[in-house]
C-alpha cells in the first residue's frame, strides 16, 4: 500500500494531472474490486466443480 501510494501521489499526477486523477482514481479502484472479485468467483465455481466430480 505504501508503494501504491508513492506512485499515485507522484507518478499519476504528472501523467495525468492533478484534477484528472483526482476524478479517475475513483473509477481505478472501482474497477480492481470488481477484477478481484470476479476473479475470486471463478476460483470458488471451479473449485466446487473439481471437488464434486
Amino acid at each position: 500500500m505504501l508503494i501504491g501510494s508513492v506512485l499515485a501521489s507522484t507518478v499519476m499526477v504528472k501523467l495525468l494531472g492533478r484534477d484528472n486523477w483526482l476524478k479517475l482514481r475513483g473509477y481505478l479502484v472501482a474497477g480492481e474490486m470488481c477484477g478481484e472479485g470476479l476473479t475470486l468467483l471463478i476460483g470458488a465455481a471451479v473449485s466446487l466443480i473439481f471437488k464434486s466430480g
